[in-house]
């Protein structure tokens, strides 16, 4: 059986899907930690991410995931 393979970045006319990647936790995390109240009232993930850890174990998690074809979670981002 073959694997199907899957694009780390999708690119569209003004946005783009890119993987998860490790090098962003920081950021990502600084992101949600910004926003935490509104996000909460939308997102259940929200109350677990309290660190950069946090951030870092999931996107390891992510990673893991997509090698094993099991999710594919991207990161979006806007075209500038």
């Amino acid at each position: 059986m073959n694997k199907v393979s899957f694009n780390s970045k999708l690119i569209g006319e003004r946005i783009y899907l890119k993987k998860h990647e490790l090098s962003l936790a920081e950021t990502m995390f600084n992101y949600v930690d910004k926003d935490r109240a509104r996000l909460a009232k939308f997102l259940p993930w929200v109350e677990f991410t309290q660190t950069v850890e946090d951030e870092v174990n999931y996107i390891k998690h992510t990673h893991n995931m997509w090698d094993s074809r099991e999710l594919f979670d991207y990161g979006v981002y806007r075209l500038s």
